[in-house]
């Protein structure tokens, strides 16, 4: 049996042969291993002494490849700050139980719990204690997850949307995971948010899709090299912004002269909505997209330029997203990047508002003088595998 780059969910079924199966370059140190016993998934690294080692991440196909790549890359991401993640995630090397036909809501939740444990910080009041947290509140936590309806999920939704923002957001997200790891088709919850108005104080909310459909927006972008220049262009701009989490303006009117040697693009401040420059670090995702437009420019003068050579019009964008899978580019770039930090708990705030260009404002603001560039490359590289990469 061909093995392929990277593995697929079709060749990890169907493979037989006992050994160790790698999951590509950018596969984190992620692995397949079958053997007599079953099929189970292990990840190797260079600990910070230099030797090498490995931990389990469960059972193939109780833990799917998606599940496994993320694990993967959150424990990449933790290494980053220096810390073992071997070090209080035991849970996540036992097997997983398969889930039953119809588990209520609140066992599937602590099913989700202990497949995500180990890529979340153990902390008091962290994403443990808030997914459950959601599940104590909604109604619906004993009914089979089968049985759930886009009303059960608006009852706990609706009520507070427009008083308590945040807590309804944060719920809804939860509510979808959830039901996403059961495989639920329709999801009750998913592009809900969408539908819901905004609080009406002022603030421009712009449309985005949910976390989980990034990737196929992503994929139908990619759209293949016979079209015309100008086509080509209006993709590889929208998936620029989606893969740096940029506004619009930044992505329309980057320049190849941006563009430094350390893969960093630096966006002046008079593109910038907090007036100062902006750096970004570059995924290998990000600099695939520089890479094709550099066969359309020979690398000179504006990046991604329209057909007479000026910038591309941003409703050009918006509408060329819109037929690819929904939002706004805005909304996708920024919004979706923002909740993915938040679903997966890959850094810290401060580190997810940097890597925004968000000024922040009062004492927090004045004394955060770093931009915290090195923290936010492993968790942009992250972002980039996953726009990317659930090819599973």
């Amino acid at each position: 049996m061909k093995r392929p780059a990277r593995l697929t969910t079709g060749f990890c079924q169907k493979v037989k042969a006992a050994g160790f199966y790698s999951d590509g370059s950018q596969g984190y140190g992620l692995r397949l291993r079958v053997a007599a016993g079953g099929k189970s998934w292990v990840q190797s690294y260079r600990g910070a002494d230099g030797k090498q080692r490995s931990r389990g991440l469960g059972a193939f196909p109780d833990v799917s490849l998606d599940m496994a790549r993320f694990l993967a890359v959150t424990d990449a991401i933790i290494r980053k700050t220096g810390v073992d993640p071997r070090h209080g995630a035991e849970v996540a090397q036992e097997p997983v139980q398969a889930l039953p036909d119809a588990p209520s809501f609140e066992d599937a939740a602590e099913q989700f719990i202990t497949l995500a444990r180990a890529g979340w910080k153990a902390v008091k009041g962290g994403s443990e204690d808030k997914y459950r947290a959601t599940v104590h509140a909604v109604a619906f936590r004993g009914k089979p997850v089968n049985q759930i309806t886009r009303e059960d999920v608006r009852a706990e939704i609706v009520p507070i949307w427009s008083t308590k923002r945040t807590l309804a957001s944060t719920r809804l997200t939860h509510i979808r995971r959830i039901l996403d790891y059961c495989d639920i088709e329709p999801n009750p919850a998913a592009g809900l948010r969408r539908k819901l108005p905004t609080n009406g104080n002022g603030v421009e909310h712009f449309e985005a899709i949910p976390v989980a459909e990034m990737p196929a927006a992503f994929r139908s972008l990619d759209t293949d090299h016979k079209r015309p220049q100008a086509r080509r262009h209006n993709a590889l701009v929208i998936q620029f912004a989606l893969l740096t989490a940029s506004r619009p303006d930044m992505a329309l009117g980057a320049r190849w002269s941006e563009i430094d040697d350390d893969h960093v693009w630096t966006v002046p401040a008079k593109r910038m909505k907090g007036k100062r420059d902006h750096r970004i670090p570059l995924s290998g995702a990000a600099l695939a997209v520089l890479a094709e437009a550099r066969k359309l420019t020979r690398g000179r003068g504006l990046i991604f330029p329209a057909r007479n050579g000026g910038k591309i019009d941003k409703g050009t964008i918006n509408r060329v997203m819109k037929r690819n899978g929904g939002g706004t580019v805005h909304g996708n770039a920024r919004s979706t990047f923002r909740d993915w930090t938040s679903e997966m708990d890959a850094c810290r705030r401060e580190v997810a508002e940097a890597a925004l260009g968000h000024v922040v404002p009062g004492v927090e603001g004045a004394y955060a003088r770093s931009d915290l560039l090195e923290r936010r490359r492993p968790v942009m590289e992250a972002y980039g595998l996953y726009v990317t990469g659930r090819d599973g």
